[in-house]
């Protein structure tokens, strides 16, 4: 295999690369120690390219394998330094590089499988009999996901190594344009915030009476209905806060009626009433305190119940009986 330094040009973006550099031109820099280090990278990258099922006579491909092994030791590196140089060039003078490449790998391999556990987690199930869980099931007739588009590329692109960066909040709303490859440990941080607010998401949603979602009788008109959801999650939450206001019915499908009511009675032009609000957060914590969730689970689903209300005050401002449009609030 060619010399690593054929394979990966230099990059002042990562961290692995400064830190060779100061060690370099340190008044007593250890050559042998820089040579040790260049062999030790090219071993990784050997056996790297001998465990992948690639060409190895393909240049494209040694240097595709010899990136992703300098990304995971520059990862490995930023996490045992938090980013100081000066320790940095110390753990590099008495720690093989081997030692980096697998605290970089341990961290991009809990990213995946935590993003492929969500992915399994986040989807609303429906047997045949009407009954409704979250997760995955042989037996399920139906097969709905509980994320928004956004979110879904999210955790795809995350599988792959790469990161969308979406708000790190309640809910990710707002990507950037295209996908990039994890690089940093602090793109590392932002997927990991994401996901925890994900699985977090997915255990407030646990803890719901999800069968009180469909009524038999209108069993394949709430289905449908649910498969154009473009974030189920937040519909759910949206109907159920809706009737708990109007009926006290705790379902998660609305009327029209019910819409209506609620923005006669609970908005005004400042958005749902703070009565209602703080009515609403109420009943929140006092359900979820009940089913013995974490403080975890109670803080994030008391910040996405707010972020809904702010936009379900916004929107309900403004009559509208469009049903389309209101679709995309409620499961109808």
């Amino acid at each position: 295999m060619a010399n690593a330094n054929s394979l990966i040009e230099y990059d002042p973006r990562w961290f692995l690369f400064r830190a060779l550099s100061e060690l370099e031109e340190l008044e007593k820099g250890p050559i042998e120690r820089i040579d040790e280090i260049n062999r030790q990278i090219a071993a990784i990258m050997n056996k790297r390219s001998i465990m992948e099922p690639i060409d190895i006579s393909k240049l494209s491909e040694l240097r595709t394998v010899a990136r992703d092994v300098v990304l995971r030791l520059n990862l490995g590196l930023e996490h045992g330094s938090r980013l100081n140089l000066v320790r940095a060039t110390h753990l590099l003078v008495h720690n093989d590089m081997i030692r980096f490449y697998q605290i970089g790998n341990t961290l991009m391999t809990k990213l995946k499988r935590d993003a492929e556990d969500i992915q399994q987690r986040a989807r609303l199930t429906i047997a045949e009999s009407g009954m409704v869980q979250i997760g995955v099931h042989p037996e399920a007739a139906m097969d709905i996901p509980l994320l928004s588009q956004t979110e879904e590329a999210f955790l795809s692109a995350l599988i792959k190594a790469n990161l969308i960066i979406g708000e790190v909040a309640a809910i990710a709303k707002s990507t950037n344009e295209a996908e990039q490859p994890i690089e940093q440990l602090a793109q590392v941080e932002i997927a990991d915030g994401m996901l925890k607010n994900l699985s977090l998401r997915l255990d407030y949603l646990q803890t719901l009476p999800l069968y009180l979602i469909i009524k038999e009788k209108d069993f394949l008109r709430y289905v449908e209905s649910m498969e154009w959801s473009e974030d189920l999650a937040g519909k759910i939450t949206c109907g159920l806060m809706v009737n708990l206001v109007i009926d006290d019915g705790r379902h998660f499908c609305v009327t029209l009626d019910n819409v209506r009511r609620f923005r006669e009675d609970c908005v005004t032009v400042n958005g749902v009433s703070e009565v209602v609000e703080e009515r609403l957060l109420a009943w929140l914590v006092e359900y979820l305190e009940t089913h013995q969730v974490t403080e975890a689970v109670i803080d994030y689903a008391y910040d996405y119940w707010i972020y809904w209300l702010n936009q379900l005050g916004r929107y309900l401002q403004e009559p509208t009986t469009d049903y389309d449009t209101l679709h995309d609030w409620f499961v109808l």
